[in-house]
């Protein structure tokens, strides 16, 4: 990855993650001394002096409510070890505290057309208020977006996918069709781009983080940039729709 970013390092933007440790992955450390031993040990697979955004991984409130983390973060952006500061949330509720509490420059959340939950509750007008940078996590809602899923569709034990109940993966499988099926309607087609171009034509989106395994899943992403955009009555179907077919999981 290093040797990569050499030659082009000024127009790439990087971003990490901190928090969870790597010896446990279930355990989270954010303690100054973890963050930047885990900062300095990036750089160093990086070959880079600097990282773009370093992000707290899914910090409990009172995380950040103490505010320690986000002082170390503060202190390494003043070294120019990093570039802004950042913080991917557990819910929108922590994201709207997250904003309210300290002076983040980005913030990772949930949104996609089956969670919609950072509009309604206000985080989006919040970002854009303090011009706070927003990224969308897990804009295709793991996958279902796609619609390449059914009922009958099972994931290996270690896949998070395998924690959400039949009922709620039905309800998944159910109105992502549905949303496909308003689509259509209106002459739009490939679902999982069609996703991702409702997201980040969001206002106070971004931009957006989707799954990317294979060169053909990149190419059906970029497929979203190329898009005409969506009228204002589609728009409307579109939020009407997500109102009237409430699935956002319980966690």
């Amino acid at each position: 990855h290093g040797k990569a970013i050499q030659l082009k390092r000024d127009k790439i933007i990087i971003a990490s993650k901190v928090g969870y440790c790597l010896s446990n992955s279930t355990l989270q450390d954010f303690s100054e001394k973890y963050i930047t031993q885990s900062l300095e040990a990036t750089l160093k697979r990086l070959k880079t002096d600097y990282l773009d955004i370093y992000f707290l991984h899914s910090p409990y409130r009172e995380i950040i409510e103490r505010g320690k983390a986000f002082s170390t973060l503060s202190k390494l952006k003043a070294q120019g070890k990093i570039k802004q500061i950042g913080i991917s949330v557990r819910s929108i509720e922590d994201g709207i505290f997250a904003l309210n509490t300290n002076n983040y420059n980005a913030i990772q959340f949930i949104f996609n057309l089956l969670d919609q939950r950072a509009l309604e509750i206000g985080l989006l007008d919040l970002a854009i208020k303090k011009d706070v940078f927003t990224i969308a996590r897990v804009p295709l809602c793991f996958g279902f977006l796609t619609c390449k899923y059914d009922l009958n569709s099972t994931f290996p034990k270690n896949d998070q996918r395998s924690r959400w109940s039949f009922e709620q993966r039905n309800k998944w499988i159910h109105t992502s069709k549905k949303f496909q099926e308003l689509f259509s309607k209106h002459g739009y087609h490939n679902m999982g781009s069609l996703a991702l171009k409702y997201c980040i034509d969001t206002k106070g989106i971004s931009t957006v983080i989707p799954g990317m395994k294979t060169v053909f899943q990149v190419k059906e992403n970029l497929k979203a940039l190329a898009i005409k955009d969506f009228d204002e009555s589609l728009t409307k179907e579109i939020y009407e729709l997500y109102v009237s077919n409430i699935c956002i999981p319980i966690a």
